[in-house]
């Protein structure tokens, strides 16, 4: 989920035009979840590495 987020995101800002592009609301959401699905990657990489 943290990296398919990451790529919607990404393609919502380059590919989309503007009359359809995500809402500010949406993109602070999608920013949301992007750094919570993030934060358990990391521990999860952590706690498998260490």
């Amino acid at each position: 989920m943290f990296v398919h987020i990451a790529l919607v995101n990404v393609l919502n800002i380059k590919e989309l035009p503007k009359e359809i592009q995500a809402s500010i609301g949406r993109k602070v959401v999608l920013l949301i979840a992007f750094l919570f699905f993030g934060i358990f990657s990391a521990i999860t990489l952590w706690d498998k590495l260490f």
